[in-house]
């Protein structure tokens, strides 16, 4: 009994600090004599939760059985084989395996969440309460317009006045955009937008009978914590966060209509409108997001062209097998050698980084994972399924088509610690939920038992 407590404890307390950037830098990398981020050695304090809890689920497993893998499985491990195997294709091996590891972690907590006992509800609580923590810490930093070093946290002083930090720059100055514990805004805005579309499940009241979490109080929370996450995410300033909580919304939205819960819907998105147009009266200086006429923007978008032309020149390079994993910016140097080391960095687009470093067999591998969680959601029509899951599945897939948004426009699910964690929690959290939607005879009268 205490084993299983102790395996569930773990699980959660991992989501919950899972953007803690707390690390021990064993190897660090540098490219042109600059700190190499993407190529650096690091143990985080979030590895040794996560090992731990491995540990503790590999025991209560032994002693309650095990199940055999399933189709699934043997993709995941694929995918994370052809990484491993494109080491041999790598220019740096080095810097490649420190990739593969992060990207194995990843794969480990996908299949922590499907064997670990805790209820994946629990999981999506403390997913959701650890981005209303960093929206609150993110909200602290705008308007205090610095963001304090801290150690222990892992984060690195930031402040408007440091050139290469991320700030909205307006006709009225510049302004540092919130970052949480995170080491770049758009990353707090994926959290953010995920732990959104999340919430919104938690809400829909498809697990009323289940969870019982129709009590007025319950609401009243969930109802503050949309409103703390909403404005985390908008001053997080990350566009692409942004539109995929608008395309998440979308998708969810249609199954709610479905399911003839319109006036959840409208209230969500009355929430969401009002949050938006009340910041944008308080700080009209946001809308310069959208505007192409700020020299920041204009810099940006001219950037973004020129990578998709090096990454066909880079795809046709080894179109089958790749170049091997994290050898994108190493690729890069080579086809520009006088370019500084702020301006190599990988193609904001986790679909090209992927082809180019794998190659078109694990894309493939990739897509086909991908297609794998999403054909899941066929299964939740409110007239097949039995009510209780329905909700939570639909938005957890929705939280998915948002990081598959981000995934067009950053890099940083794929080349990240965070990332690659947050990318396979959402997968890991959307499969668990697929299963248990796929169980009958399903206990309504548990409640919050954990």
């Amino acid at each position: 009994m205490h084993l299983k407590f102790l395996a569930k404890f773990s699980l959660i307390l991992l989501v919950f600090l899972l953007p803690l950037e707390a690390r021990w830098i064993f190897d660090q990398a540098d490219l042109k004599g600059s700190p190499f981020e993407y190529g650096t050695g690091a143990l985080y304090l979030i590895d040794i939760l996560l090992f731990i809890s491995v540990f503790l689920t590999i025991l209560w497993k032994r002693r309650n059985g095990s199940e055999k893998p399933f189709f699934v499985y043997i993709l995941i491990a694929g995918f994370g084989l052809m990484a491993f195997a494109g080491i041999g294709q790598a220019e740096d091996r080095r810097i490649s395996l420190y990739a593969i590891m992060r990207l194995w972690e990843g794969l480990i907590l996908w299949w922590l969440i499907q064997n670990n006992p805790v209820r994946p509800v629990f999981l999506i609580m403390a997913f959701v309460g650890s981005a209303a923590v960093e929206a609150v810490w993110g909200i602290e930093q705008f308007f205090f317009q610095i963001v304090p070093a801290n150690k222990w946290l892992g984060e690195a002083f930031h402040s408007a006045s440091i050139l290469g930090d991320s700030v909205l720059q307006t006709s009225n100055g510049r302004f540092l955009r919130a970052y949480g514990t995170l080491p770049h805004p758009n990353m707090l805005g994926g959290m953010l937008s995920a732990a959104i579309l999340l919430l919104c499940g938690l809400f829909t009241g498809g697990t009323e009978q289940r969870y019982k979490i129709h009590d007025a109080r319950f609401k009243a929370i969930v109802w503050g914590g949309l409103i703390i996450l909403i404005f985390g995410l908008f001053f997080s300033f990350s566009r692409s966060a942004w539109l995929a909580l608008g395309v998440g919304i979308l998708f969810g939205g249609i199954w709610m209509i479905a399911a003839k819960q319109k006036k959840i819907l409208a209230g969500i998105i009355f929430t969401l409108v009002i949050c938006a147009a009340v910041l944008i009266l308080l700080f009209p200086e946001s809308l310069s997001r959208f505007s192409q006429n700020q020299s920041l923007e204009i810099l940006s978008v001219s950037e973004r062209v020129r990578e998709y032309d090096d990454a066909q020149i880079i795809v046709r390079e080894k179109p089958f097998v790749g170049i091997g994993i994290n050898q994108y910016v190493k690729e890069l140097q080579n086809i520009y050698p006088s370019f500084p080391a702020w301006k190599i960095h990988p193609i904001h687009n986790i679909y090209l980084l992927i082809l180019s470093e794998l190659g078109s067999i694990g894309f493939l591998i990739f897509i086909i994972i991908i297609a794998w969680h999403l054909s899941s959601l066929k299964i939740s029509s409110p007239a097949a399924s039995p009510r209780g899951e329905p909700p939570l599945l639909i938005w957890s897939g929705s939280a998915i088509v948002s990081l598959l948004i981000i995934g067009l426009f950053d890099h940083y699910l794929w080349t990240l610690h965070f990332g690659v964690l947050l990318f396979w929690l959402i997968l890991g959290v959307n499969h668990r939920l697929a299963g248990e939607s796929n169980q009958k005879g399903i206990d309504n009268n548990q409640g919050f038992v954990l």
